[in-house]
């Protein structure tokens, strides 16, 4: 169901956790570990990491799982988390509830309901294209995707699980076994755009949400998004949005302010 290309990243500061799921997943799934929350972030979206999934602990002394999701759903709404929580957490388990957990795993563990949990959620968004929130009406797409071509959903899953890199057509072609011009036919007929232009409209509404809504800096979101360049970014945002990502800050903050007088 998994192969060996799942690379899930595991957030939990107890390193005899790292040591179990290292024993119940190494044979099936590329694992990556970090006790440090901070750190899960800069891989998450400053090192060019792509990863299929990541579990975190929902208790840690930096900063708990529900903060730490919340700082990964600023920036990527669709990427599958999985919560390790204990009996005595459910409560607060139920906090995350409006921040697209795909499972929960209860201390202790059970290897075999550990194992399904794992499975199900790759399977669901790899083989299903299970993407919630992704039909956004403000990204252009139909809301029902199952009229789309397999391969249109595949390539929608690997855009938005890595669209804060630097990645090629090619590279989603390669994941979606097709040639490139193939996909691009396929994607401009369901969507009506290119994957391109589709990238930028995703990249576009989530640099001017974390405008509005975080205190990033222009430079850590545009480096976040997989822009490279700084004036890349400036003429795309502007392009899309009719102001500079300076300008559209401003501009929340004082439709913010006359929302509260």
């Amino acid at each position: 169901m998994a192969s060996k290309m799942d690379r899930i990243l595991i957030v939990d500061d107890d390193r005899s956790i790292h040591k179990a799921m290292e024993m119940m997943l190494k044979d099936t799934y590329d694992l990556k570990f970090t006790d440090d929350p901070e750190k899960a972030l800069e891989r998450i979206f400053f090192n060019g990491d792509v990863f299929d999934l990541i579990i975190l602990d929902l208790v840690m002394p930096k900063m708990n799982g529900i903060e730490l999701l919340k700082r990964i759903r600023e920036i990527n709404h669709w990427i599958p988390v999985v919560i390790i929580t204990a009996y005595s957490s459910h409560e607060k388990a139920k906090a995350a509830c409006n921040l697209n957990v795909a499972g929960y795993i209860e201390k202790p563990f059970d290897v075999k309901e550990f194992r399904d949990v794992i499975s199900n959620v790759i399977w669901n968004t790899e083989i299903k294209g299970f993407l919630p929130g992704l039909t956004l009406p403000n990204l252009g797409l139909r809301e029902d995707l199952k009229f789309f071509h397999p391969v249109t959903v595949k390539s929608l899953y690997e855009i938005h699980k890595r669209f804060h890199t630097d990645f090629s057509i090619d590279d989603i072609a390669s994941k979606c076994s097709v040639s490139a011009p193939h996909l691009c036919k396929l994607f401009k007929k369901d969507c009506d755009m290119t994957i391109r232009d589709y990238t930028n409209k995703l990249r576009i509404e989530v640099a001017k949400r974390l405008l509005r809504n975080s205190a990033y800096t222009v430079s850590t979101i545009q480096v976040s998004l997989g822009y490279k360049s700084r004036t890349h970014f400036f003429n795309v945002f502007k392009e899309m949005t009719g102001a500079s990502p300076l300008e559209f800050r401003k501009s929340s903050a004082g439709d913010d302010k006359k929302g509260h007088a």
